[in-house]
């Protein structure tokens, strides 16, 4: 317990960490969107591969035939959310069209939240606790680019700016905590239904918000699709890794 406890402290410190950078990343020089259609297309490779092969069969295992409602309500629920809140990473010069400030800010603090919960859950299944990590970290960043790009997009001060992505790379520390410390009392199917709405919302982020950058810029159409590759042969990689392990 206290060793897992340790590993929870650690990961969520480091996810927070990633969220730091990503957030310092718009002052460093003006990108080019080329550059962050390969890291969304990456990062969606990664949520996939993350949901099919990994945490959707530990739900099958968990709770049998009622994963596909559990998944399903997990996508529902982000589905939803879109629609009241913008969550899903835009680029600067995109959110014009979108609300700026303080809706972005709590619909990508909501994000965060659900994205602690899965790695807190994770640790009730110890096997998927690399995976969810890695898939956290490869959409954390270019996610924390996008809300501080959004922000300076709406003109806020830097001291507010700070202020607010701070509060948002705190959420997944602590949605973690709270899993973790709640989701321990729970029976298998309760664990076996928190994976599986957790997997319905990486589908959601990467199938609704992620893959469709990939076609946005026709001339990088075909290095974003093998980002997505790469993303995919890298959790495949890790899944054969860990199958055989165990």
């Amino acid at each position: 317990m206290e060793s897992q406890l340790t590993w929870l402290i650690i990961l969520s410190g480091i996810i927070f960490g990633a969220a730091q950078v990503g957030g310092a990343i718009p002052y460093l020089r003006r990108w080019e969107e080329k550059h962050f259609h390969h890291f969304i297309s990456f990062g969606a490779g990664v949520l996939i591969a993350g949901a099919f092969l990994y945490m959707i069969p530990e739900t099958t295992e968990l709770i049998h035939k009622q994963v596909g409602i559990a998944v399903l309500s997990g996508f529902l629920v982000f589905y939803f959310m879109e629609k009241f809140m913008m969550i899903h990473p835009c680029l600067e010069g995109e959110c014009e069209f979108h609300h700026i400030g303080i809706p972005a800010f709590i619909g990508f603090s909501l994000h965060n939240i659900t994205d602690g919960v899965a790695l807190g859950t994770s640790f009730l299944v110890p096997s998927l606790t690399p995976i969810v990590f890695i898939a956290l970290i490869s959409h954390h960043i270019p996610t924390s680019f996008a809300l501080v790009s959004i922000l300076r997009a709406g003109r806020y001060p830097i001291k507010k700016i700070f202020t607010l992505h701070t509060i948002f790379s705190l959420m997944v520390p602590v949605g973690a905590f709270l899993s973790y410390f709640t989701l321990s009392h729970w029976n298998q199917s309760g664990v076996g239904w928190a994976i599986g709405f957790s997997a319905g919302t990486f589908i959601h982020i990467a199938t609704c918000d992620l893959l469709p950058e990939i076609h946005k810029l026709q001339e990088t159409k075909y290095k974003n699709l093998a980002a997505l590759i790469l993303g995919l042969v890298l959790m495949a990689a890790l899944f054969f890794f860990f199958h055989h392990e165990h």
